[in-house]
């Protein structure tokens, strides 16, 4: 007694619409998959390239709590390294506005995402917490020093002056770790 199997994959055939059903439901399944790591991926590239990036931005993906990116956002992605606060009275559209800042505020930590939640959140700097919700706009740069010492890259943008343009309460020396 054998059993013989004939697939017709002709166009009429019903093995002909299996496979192309298949098809369909991969190409959507890896359709979903490529878009919903989309977030992620944008996250990682603001991070690895040091782009401005608004306080509204980054407190809204703070910390994704819904569907396939749950477990995603900045609070997932730790690193050491240094940070730089800008300051606007005047959003900046263009790149080159990103130079026009009013204040800046420079620090360091061995948890870059997280200090920098928690000056947004009133836990860390009052002064960045007070303009922050005194409607200026705020635009945060990371910088994840791949090589070299961190405490060389905050100490580098004290001592270059680009500190100096700012209100001295912002930054200061004392709370650098040299």
């Amino acid at each position: 007694m054998s059993l013989t199997i004939h697939l017709n994959f002709t166009p009429g055939g019903g093995a002909f619409y299996a496979l192309l059903y298949l098809l369909l439901v991969l190409g959507f399944a890896l359709l979903v998959w490529y878009l919903s790591g989309r977030r992620k991926r944008r996250i990682r590239k603001i991070l690895q390239d040091e782009t401005p990036l608004s306080a509204e931005e980054f407190e809204e993906n703070w910390m994704i709590r819904t569907g396939r990116e749950a477990g995603e956002g900045y609070k997932y992605h730790v690193f050491p390294g240094c940070y730089v606060i800008l300051f606007y009275d005047v959003k900046p559209e263009v790149e080159d506005d990103f130079d026009r800042y009013h204040d800046v505020y420079v620090g360091q930590s061995l948890n870059v995402t997280e200090r920098v939640h928690h000056h947004f959140t009133g836990y860390g700097r009052g002064d960045v917490y007070a303009d922050l919700n005194a409607g200026r706009f705020v635009f945060i740069i990371a910088h994840n020093p791949t090589t070299g010492n961190r405490h060389a890259v905050v100490a580098s943008a004290v001592e270059n002056g680009e500190v100096l343009v700012c209100d001295p309460g912002y930054t200061s020396k004392t709370g650098l770790l040299f």
